[in-house]
């Protein structure tokens, strides 16, 4: 498979990668807001609920195995509008079975079939990414993608939600989101996806795709992005359970949503957007471990700070802007070591490590809240990002090399101050 390197001019500008993530993140948020509302609304359990997210989530723990497709048949244009298709048009179908007991494996069925088709979609926007980004933009591109999947949740969560409440017809949410996540194909038209250079047997075409999957994992720089992504570098996990813990902090329902809700939203996009820029500018490595030491700070602020509504919202929306910095700062290290082959099964090979750290840091710090307190976990969160950044620090500059814009722009500027 030969790469083709595309040229600044020639590149879209990184926010259609916002537009063609967002039916992730829609999807997303309509499953875990707006479902449970509905469900519940009908007279059925909680339990049904719970069981209805959890089957519908499979894919997206399923989707590295199935990736390596996108890169082996045709194009990723083609996927998306595929993917796109399938995500949108069972959300609108959904929308017409009314939820009874009868029908919730058939409601399951069809959210399992749209997280599927959304899940698969991230995994092709990050081979876009990957083919038709050059490297100087790349940062701005994981910026404006994962801005994508944070407002698209809010649309399909918040909006979906209000829509099933307030709408004349129930369907309405569905009918409209699917609608939307339909829509966004229309990104495909600023793309130019390069050729890709396919061999012409589909065992050669697999061939090709696990030796770039396994050439990355085996180099230096992919092991040691996939180590990183595997740790609690840039990931907290009181931020999951900060609603279970407002009262401790003497905050009610209202202020909870609106401090989870969209002001995270808004909060989160000027992360992305800040951390994209920066990551563009300076050294990645250098971006990557500078957002986890500020969320690190964060936490450790927050352990130390009385319990006070004011502080709730204030830590809540700082560490909202912290972590979504790491996770564009991540997503731009990941691409610039993926190169431009085999794209969709790298980025999601990586995306699924990066899971991961979320898991066991919620778990456990939870099991340090109850254990201790509050304050103890958030020590205890800042306490281990701060020894795993340098940790990180010394593999990173040991073994990671400088990118080779950062080489020239620290010269130009050398030069400029003489």
């Amino acid at each position: 498979m030969a790469e083709q390197t595309p040229s600044d001019a020639s590149a879209p500008h990184p926010a259609v990668f916002l537009l063609l993530n967002l039916p992730f993140g829609i999807t997303t948020g309509f499953i875990v807001v707006a479902v449970p509302f509905l469900v519940t609304r009908a007279g059925l359990p909680v339990l049904t609920a719970a069981s209805m997210v959890s089957i519908a989530f499979i894919p997206r723990s399923l989707k590295v195995l199935w990736a390596p497709v996108l890169d082996i048949i045709l194009t990723l244009k083609i996927w998306y509008l595929i993917e796109c298709a399938v995500a949108g048009g069972m959300l609108l179908a959904q929308s017409f079975m009314p939820i009874t007991a009868r029908t919730v494996p058939l409601v399951t069925a069809a959210l399992f079939t749209a997280e599927m088709g959304a899940s698969l979609l991230s995994a092709t926007v990050g081979g876009l990414m990957a083919g038709d980004v050059p490297a100087g933009l790349r940062g701005q591109a994981a910026g404006w993608y994962q801005l994508g999947a944070k407002i698209g949740r809010a649309l399909g969560g918040g909006g979906g939600l209000w829509l099933a409440a307030h709408a004349v017809q129930p369907r309405s949410a569905g009918i409209i989101l699917g609608i939307g996540c339909a829509s966004c194909a229309l990104g495909l038209f600023f793309l130019r996806e390069p050729e890709r250079q396919l061999a012409v047997d589909t065992f050669s075409r697999i061939d090709g795709v696990f030796r770039e999957l396994w050439k990355l994992i085996t180099s230096r720089e992919g092991a040691l992005v996939a180590v990183l992504s595997l740790s609690p570098i840039g990931v907290s996990g009181a931020e999951n359970l900060w609603s279970a813990m407002a009262s401790e902090w003497r905050v009610g329902a209202n202020t909870i949503v609106w401090v989870t809700g969209f002001a995270a939203v808004a909060v989160a996009s000027i992360g992305c957007v800040i951390a994209g820029k920066w990551a563009d500018s300076s050294d990645r490595r250098i971006v990557y471990l500078g957002t986890a030491s500020l969320l690190g700070c964060v936490s450790g602020t927050l352990a130390l700070a009385p319990h006070v509504p004011a502080v709730f919202i204030a830590g809540n929306l700082a560490q909202k802007l912290t972590t979504s910095m790491c996770d564009v700062a991540l997503s731009a290290l990941v691409l610039s070591v993926i190169g431009r082959t085999a794209g969709a099964t790298k980025f999601t090979m990586f995306a699924a490590l990066g899971t991961v750290p979320e898991v066991y840091m919620t778990a456990g710090s939870g099991w340090a809240h109850d254990r201790w307190n509050a304050e103890t976990m958030l020590i205890a969160e800042a306490a281990a990002a701060f020894v795993f950044i340098t940790a990180g620090a010394v593999l990173l500059l040991k073994f990671f090399p400088m990118p080779e814009q950062t080489v020239q722009r620290n010269r130009k500027r050398i030069v400029s101050n003489l």
